[in-house]
Formats: structure tokens, sequence, C-alpha cells
């Protein structure tokens, strides 16, 4: 890191010669590389922060029984869980009284009940429920990146050289600079106080199913009211601000001490922190608090779901025929605290027709009703059809006898969406309050309080629609050992609603524009599925199923500018695609700078060794606002895989499963020395200079500002992964069944168990230097009884 620094520095000393002292002479390097000849050795820490704010592993546990039985009359099924989740994150015993740190803990319990109370009635009563306790920290002050990154952050951002984690007197690392960046992710996790969060979920079901044969054969009639319930609530530990640098002692050793003087006082060269309570007086630890359970915040997370459904069906054959038909009726109401409730209602009809599983025919209608659209466009017809032909089936097929099934198939529909998040788009909705300046005066308010426009709405508001189709032809050879499937699929995405706030409307509207469906996105692709199945013996069992999606979806239609440039568009490309300034090597002479595209800003700054940008629109200067062109593909896969493979051998099984995806591109930021702090990460090892003209990476500015880095942080986010892999044995026999149980698997399996790929990290979320919780490899070991 040193190396790189001093190299930055001695290179732009040209443009801020103030730079020198911050240049780092080896004597002092090699204080922090040999820290055991050094006085004192805290004064010059070497850190890796993620081995000391991240464990090597964190252990799960969970337990799960269940109970089922009954009578002709009557049947029973009861299931119980716990399950109780670990924290990868480290944590320090902070001496307060409390331990601090992350973890979930969660109890599951179903009963259900199967009543036949005629021959033709049964009645289904159903229980489930879900209790949970999740520990998390208080929400610190001052956060503007959220409490998870708080807590991983000093992996990616604070020094290996800004202090100690914890010193030996007991005092926690931390810096003297305001900025909130400087994060001690070991402290921050230890001393932050404690919320418990409290979930309760409750759902009650009834389900009554009637056979109406007396009025016609193949006639039956389901009924159904479902009861969910979904109570919130917090509290926990208050440790002074929630902040660890105000409630927590903390401490910073300045590296001078290591020359002072004889004799010296050494104070000076330690900073504590705080150091003064309240009034005046020496602080002390404040006592944290215990915060009594939020009642305000159960009242707002309490969720109330009412859900009924009636469902008549009909199946009967006659001779080769084969008719079967649908309908449907369900009802939802939805409401969070005090909020007025959300209604959502749907009528579906579905009638197949089989001949002689031959010729297939199948017609689908929904008729859709949401409250998010105004009278007139609150309910729609969706229809649908699908046909299918099983050639194999056919009398012409009997004598190829290596050919097991082949169908052809093809559907196409129309759907609806009303997945917009906001309520009441299509109303107007006004405000009381604020006073307007006074004509010719824009300084004075008028003294007579306002009515004004707060939503403008927007009444044709309707919903989403998507044309669908679908081509398929299904195939199995040898017996069913190879089978598989392929098809195509379209999807025409029409009336998207566009945001006010993502409309191009001139700044004379006067307000936020309303929500319209002004989008349209067009999709096309393919799948492929590949299927092995065989019994090389009675004992000895191989299967592998291999599949693939190949997905390529284009914006037609998005209110833009008309007379934007093309390549800055989003019609035309796939949804969020990448785009970026481009990289067209280095400068690597003077001659190259003088002779180079002028940049928007910083043109004065360049310097040999930053990144010729391409000029994309030709105009002469390089301006991100103009220059960023379509690179690479979206940050969502055009293509996903998917291959398990399995064996059975008596009573031993194993399975793995692999997953990966490409054709995609990934934003990966790790920015060097921001805000001055020495933080020079591995992609800069082979930095440009002048002896390495061919580097692949630049070398990154001290503290001046340089050319744009262009596509540098752009990634091919391809990668291969070993999702699942399984091996467990079952064992029968005699012994098992005098034991008293009648089955017994001992297995042992894992997630995530490998990872490869271009991608610096592997990250549930941002990978930039805020960070994400660690996407971890999980083990689980455990054993499934019945008795």
């Amino acid at each position: 890191m040193y190396n790189i620094k001093n190299a930055s520095i001695a290179r732009e000393v040209v443009l801020n010669e103030t730079e020198w002292i911050d240049f780092t002479p080896m004597t002092i390097v090699n204080r922090y590389r040999n820290q055991q000849s050094l006085k004192y050795p805290e004064a010059y820490p070497n850190i890796d922060w993620r081995k000391e704010t991240v464990k090597d592993f964190a252990m799960d546990h969970r337990v799960n029984m269940n109970v089922s039985g009954g009578t002709d009359f009557a049947k029973y099924f009861s299931s119980l869980s716990y399950m109780s989740e670990g924290d990868l994150l480290k944590t320090q015993d902070n001496g307060k009284g409390y331990k601090g740190g992350l973890g979930y803990d969660r109890f599951n319990f179903r009963s259900n009940l199967d009543l036949n109370l005629t021959k033709n009635t049964v009645l289904k009563i159903n229980l489930a429920g879900i209790f949970s306790i999740e520990q998390t920290n208080f929400a610190f002050n001052n956060d503007p990146y959220g409490l998870q990154n708080w807590l991983l952050i000093s992996e990616y951002f604070t020094p290996p050289n800004a202090f100690m984690p914890r010193y030996s007197d007991g005092r926690w690392g931390a810096s003297v600079s305001t900025d909130e960046g400087m994060i001690n992710s070991l402290a921050a996790n230890s001393n932050s106080g404690v919320r418990k969060t409290r979930k309760t979920d409750l759902t009650t079901d009834f389900t009554l199913i009637q056979k109406l044969d007396f009025i016609t054969k193949g006639l039956s009639f389901n009924g159904n009211v479902s009861f969910d319930n979904h109570i919130e609530s917090d509290g926990g530990i208050v440790d002074g601000s929630n902040k660890y640098t105000s409630s927590t002692a903390t401490k910073w050793i300045n590296p001078a001490i290591e020359d002072a003087l004889p004799g010296e006082d050494l104070s000076k060269y330690i900073v504590l922190s705080p150091t003064v309570g309240t009034n005046g007086y020496s602080w002390v630890y404040q006592p944290w608090v215990i915060n009594d359970e939020n009642a305000d915040n159960s009242l707002s997370t309490l969720r109330r779901r009412l859900y009924y459904q009636a469902q008549l069906n009909y199946s009967r054959i006659f001779g080769r025929h084969d008719i079967s038909a649908t309908g449907v009726f369900t009802r939802e109401q939805l409401a969070t605290g005090s909020e007025f409730q959300r209604f959502r209602e749907d009528w579906v009809f579905r009638a197949t027709y089989n001949y002689d599983n031959r010729y297939f025919a199948e017609f689908n209608g929904a008729y859709n009703g949401s409250e998010k659209f105004g009278p007139g466009y609150r309910f729609a017809f969706f229809p649908s059809a699908a046909v299918g032909w099983t050639i194999s089936n056919e009398k012409f097929m009997k004598n190829i006898e290596w050919l097991n099934k082949l169908k052809l198939r093809y559907s196409f529909g129309l759907i609806g969406d009303d997945g917009v998040s906001q309520r009441w788009l299509y109303d107007t909705q006004w405000a009381y309050g604020g006073n307007s300046y006074l004509q010719d005066m824009a300084t004075t308010l008028s003294p007579y309080t306002r009515y004004r426009e707060s939503v403008i709405g927007n009444p044709d508001i309707h919903w989403e629609q998507a044309k669908k189709s679908n081509l398929g032809i299904d195939v199995a050879v040898l017996k069913n050992m190879f089978s598989g499937s392929v098809e195509y699929f379209t999807e025409d995405r029409t009336d998207i609603l566009l945001a006010g706030t993502s409309r191009i409307l001139p700044s004379y509207f006067g307000g936020t524009p309303p929500t319209a469906n002004v989008g349209r996105v067009k999709k096309d692709g393919y799948e492929v599925e590949l299927r092995f199945n065989k019994n090389l013996s009675q004992n000895f069992h191989l299967w592998a199923n291999a599949n693939m999606t190949h997905a390529v979806d284009k914006i037609i239609t998005k209110e833009e500018p008309q007379l934007k440039a093309p390549h800055l568009l989003a019609a035309g490309f796939q949804i969020d695609q990448t785009k970026s300034l481009i990289t067209n090597g280095f400068y690597n002479t003077w001659d190259e700078v003088y002779a180079s595209t002028a940049l928007v800003s910083n043109d004065q700054n360049k310097l040999p060794g930053d990144y010729n940008i391409l000029d994309f629109d030709a105009d002469g200067v390089i301006d991100n606002a103009k220059d960023a062109a379509p690179y690479g593909y979206s940050i969502r896969p055009q293509n996903t895989y998917s291959l398990s493979l399995g064996a059975d051998y008596k009573g031993f099984s194993c399975m793995v499963q692999f997953y990966g995806v490409n054709n995609v591109t990934r934003a990966v930021t790790f920015n060097n020395f921001i805000s001055g702090y020495d933080v020079a990460y591995a992609h800069t090892l082979d930095a440009w200079s002048k002896d390495n003209l061919d580097a692949t990476s630049y070398l990154p500015r001290w503290k001046t500002v340089g050319s744009p880095v262009g596509n540098y942080f752009q990634f091919d986010g391809s990668y291969l992964r070993l999702k699942t892999a399984e091996i467990a044995y079952a064992f029968s026999g005699d012994r098992i069944k005098r034991s008293g149980m009648s089955a017994l698997r001992i297995f042992l399996n894992g997630n995530n168990l490998f990872f490869w790929s271009k991608l610096p990290d592997d990250k549930e979320q941002g990978s930039d230097r805020y960070g994400g919780y660690p996407n971890s490899a999980r083990i689980n070991l455990g054993f499934d009884i019945k008795f």
C-alpha cells in the first residue's frame, strides 16, 4: 500500500506540492512491518480487518418434529420446529453487562385436522404460526449507509494502520477524524445496544370440500376462508446514543510517540474519548437502559389479512373424451396498522379438453379487479389458450419403440399486472398548509394559509398488460432414460407504468408529473432442459438434470427527450443496460496528454498514467453525461444454467447441483485513498508506471482528481457456483424396526460451497467499500427419524 501511495504522491506532486508531507519514508513503513522491534507497537497497527471482524464460521441449529395419524372420521397432522441462526460477525465482551451482535431464533408450529363429516363432505381446519426474535443493534445516529454497513465497513474501508480494534487496556480503537466512514466495526457491533424485534404470525384456515355428484357426476365445490395476523414489536438495551463513539471509551495513539524524547509526557500522544461528561465533569460510562416494548411500532406493523375463495370443479371422462372445468372466485382484504384496507378480487375460469391422450386444448379467462385503479379501470379481462399434440400416441408411431414421448404444445395469452406500489395514483390530492409569496415580493409571505395540489392524479391509469406465447416440444427416448424439452417464449409488455419523477415534461408544467402507462418492453428467449434417469441394477440408480435459459428484453418505448442522442436513451437497449465511459489505454507520455481530448472538468489535472477516454459522441469534450455508452450487458444475466447430478446405491445417496450465469455486467467500485485514508485495494498491485506501460490497473491518485477511470470497475459478472451438495445414508432392516423407528436417515449437505468468477468477491448485495453481509457457505449435519 505504501509503495502505491508514495508512487501516487511522487507522480502528482507537480499538481500539489503540499502532498510531500504525506510521503511515508521507508523507516516508518518498516515500523508497521516489524512491530516486534518497536517500543510502542500499538502505535503502528497493521490490521487485517476481515480477520478481526468476521468469523471463519457460525453455528445454526434446527429441530423439527412431525406427528400424524387419525381414524376414518378424523385425521391429524402436527408439526413443531425450532431454528437458531448464528452470527458471522465477531463481538467482544464490552464490560457493560450485555452481549452485542446479531442473532435470529424462530419457532414454527402447524396443526391440520381433516374431518370426514359425510361420505361426500370434508372439513379441513388448519392452524399455523411463527414466533421469531431477531437481535440486531439499534440504528446508529448519523448513519447514512444503514446499520448493516456499519458492521461491515471496516473490512472494506478502514485503513489497516488507522488504530487497533481494541487496545491492551481495554479501550476500543477509534479515529480522531470526524469522518463517519472511519469505523471500528468490531466496536460498533459490540457496543451499540441490542434491539430485540419480536414477530408473531398466526394463520387460521378453514376449507370445505363438497362433492356434488347428486347434481351431476364429477362436480365438486371447494370453499376456503383464511385469517392471517402479523404482530411485531421491539425493545431492548439502549446504550448511550446507540453510537459506539459516544457511549464507549475509545483510544488513538499518535505514531509520533515512537520518537518521543526520554522523560517526555506521553499523554499528549494518546487521545482518549470521550473526556468530558455532562455538566463538565469527567466522562464516565453512562448506564444503559432497557427500552420497553414499542407499542406504537406494534400498531404500525400490525397486519391483518382476510382471504376467501369459492371454487367449482367439474371433471368427467366420456369414452376417449376427458373434460374438466374450474371456476374460482377469490377476494383479499389486507391492511397494515391504521391504513385503509387494500382489496383484490379475481374471477377465474379454466376449461380443458383431452381426446385420447393425443389432442389437448385449454382455455383460461381471468377477470381481475384491483383497488389501485380508478373507476372504469379497476376490472379487466385477460384470456389465454393452449393446444397440444402428443404425436407419440398416434397409431403411426407405435412401431418406433425407442421413442417414448413426443409432444408439441403452444400457448398464447394476455396477463395483467397491478404491481405498482403506490395507491390512489388516479386521484388528485390536496394539502393544507404553508403560505404563498405575495405578488412581486419574493421575500414576503402571504398571511393566509393555502390549499395546494400536492399530488397530481391520473384518472386514466390502468393495468399493465403482457402478451405471452410459448412454443414447446417434449421428448423421451430409450424407455425414458433420456428426456427433455425445448421451449421458445415471447413477451410483449405494454402500458408499463412510469413514475412521474422519471417522466419528461417541461419545467413549466409546474409540478411532479403523474404516473402514466407509457412504457413498452419486449422479451424473447428459449429454455432447454435435459434429463437422464437410469437404474443400472436393482440397487444402483443414476440421474441428472441440466437446464439452460436464455432471455433478452428490449425497451421499445419509454418517455424520453426526443433530441437525446440514441446511445443515451433507454429505448433500444435492455432494462438496466450498463452504460459507462469507455477506456482506450493509458496516456503513456506527456505528448499524449497534451494531444488528448479535453475533459469537461479537471482537464488541467491530467497526467501520464491516466486513462484515455473515448469521446463517444465525437464533440471534442469528454463528458460523462454525453459520452457514457452502452457497455457489456445488463446487470441481470441473459443466460442461466443449472446442472444436478445424483446417485443412489442401496441406502447411500449423493447429489450435487451447480448454478451459473453469464452475459451479465456488474459494477463493483473499490475506490482507493478515499478521504485521504491509507486504503489501496489489490487491483492496483499491477499499476501503471513509466516502466510498466502494459499494466492492468491505473495508478490511483492520492489527493488530486485525474481523468475518469471509465469502465474500469465494470466486471464480467459471470459465475459458476456449487450451490448444493449432499451425501446421506438411510438405515433399514430389522434392527431399525426393533429400536422402535420406522426409518432413520443421516445426511451431510452444504450450500454455496464453491464460487468461480472474475468478480472480486461474492456478496449478497452492494460490493463497494461499504460492503454487504458475506454470502457464506452453509454446511448442515442432521438426521431424520420416523416412528
